[in-house]
């Protein structure tokens, strides 16, 4: 004979699984018939890696630097390191930045390179970490 405890179980994962395998998975079909190509910017940068801050700022990683859009204005700032911070500074040498990304008030650059470089950059004041 099955115990209390027992039966109070297979009826709970009786339920369960009644439950959770009627669910459907509602897809949401899309029918476009055009789409609309707006040109940000036109420069000879080579951009490799890009994320977007509250649908009104990009910022993004290019082949000597990184820097940031306001998608409102337009307005582009570029940081671009120069073979002078090679030599007089060594901590900020050029690297190709691969992968970036926002977090809280933050923008983050990864440049490849041996040995690689996280930059941290503050997104009010543009003051960078490394």
């Amino acid at each position: 004979m099955i115990s209390q405890p027992m039966k109070l179980i297979s009826i709970f994962l009786f339920v369960f699984i009644l439950v959770f395998c009627s669910i459907e998975d509602k897809t949401v079909t899309h029918n476009f018939s055009e789409v609309e190509i707006e040109v940000l910017l036109e420069d000879s940068i080579s951009i490799r890696a890009l994320d977007v801050y509250n649908d009104t700022l990009i910022g993004f990683g290019y082949d000597k630097g990184y820097g940031f859009m306001n998608l409102m204005t337009k307005k582009s700032v570029f940081t671009e390191f120069s073979e002078a911070d090679i030599t007089e500074k060594k901590e900020n040498w050029i690297a190709q930045q691969r992968a970036v990304s926002f977090s809280g008030n933050s923008f983050f650059s990864l440049g490849t390179g041996s040995p690689t470089r996280l930059r941290k950059i503050d997104i009010t004041t543009r003051k960078e970490e490394i």
